[in-house]
């Protein structure tokens, strides 16, 4: 039997963080690391987290952290699997697609869940060289399928503010599609791990663009009302 003891016990310990005086907001998935999402030993925190409306994030962005296998075996749901890559960022780039989500989804129709970096920075190029074994625009597409499918399915622009071409592509289906708009939320995170810009200027650049269009209050929905929503909502 499994140990009762929280400080033992990762599933009693996951039931400990939520009690009601434990200031606890949130969990984060990082399958880079060597997991698929699916696996069904975390089924059992997915349950609890759409009985409780407890916001699940997950990475499903770049590879800058992950696992340095080059073979892993993983579990599928319940089925075990051999994933292999030639270098630690295929593997990472696998485990990081959004369509790892759908049978968790189907499961769980009601987890409130943020799909992080939109799937990769790479989604919102709309010309360039993307290596033969990546396909970053399905990524883009299976994000607005859940979106569509799913009521509490979220997914945040962290760290891709860098380039303004592709905030813009951003702002783009904001405009156009109502959905999009209401799901999606600011963040940034690429100074954590690569500083690739001064975090300031990049944050005040896209705020202003967000912020040029008539009849359309994005900056407040992506800081403010979809994020409480997603956080706080029931």
């Amino acid at each position: 039997a499994a140990n009762p003891n929280p400080q033992e016990n990762l599933y009693a310990l996951f039931n400990h963080a939520f009690e009601k005086d434990n200031p606890f907001f949130g969990v984060k998935i990082y399958p880079a690391l060597g997991y698929d999402p699916s696996d069904y030993r975390l089924w059992p925190i997915y349950a609890a987290c759409e009985t409780y409306n407890i916001p699940v994030l997950t990475h499903c962005g770049g590879e800058s952290v992950s696992t340095d296998h080059r073979q892993l075996t993983i579990f599928e749901g319940e089925q075990q699997k051999t994933i292999t890559g030639h270098r630690r960022a295929d593997i990472a780039y696998n485990l990081n697609n959004p369509a790892r989500w759908a049978s968790v989804l189907q499961k769980f129709p009601k987890l409130k869940l943020n799909l992080a970096h939109f799937g990769g920075y790479e989604t919102w190029e709309q010309s360039g060289t993307v290596p033969p074994d990546r396909d970053p625009q399905q990524r883009k597409a299976t994000i607005f399928s859940f979106m569509q499918q799913y009521p509490n399915v979220y997914a945040d622009f962290a760290y891709n503010i860098v380039d303004t071409k592709r905030s813009k592509n951003l702002i783009n289906y904001l405009l156009t599609d109502e959905n999009v708009r209401n799901r999606t939320l600011f963040g940034t995170d690429y100074w954590v791990v690569n500083k690739e810009d001064d975090l300031h200027d990049s944050q005040k650049k896209f705020l202003k663009e967000a912020g040029n269009y008539n009849g359309y209050d994005l900056v407040n929905k992506m800081v403010k009302t979809n994020t409480d929503r997603y956080l706080f909502g029931g």
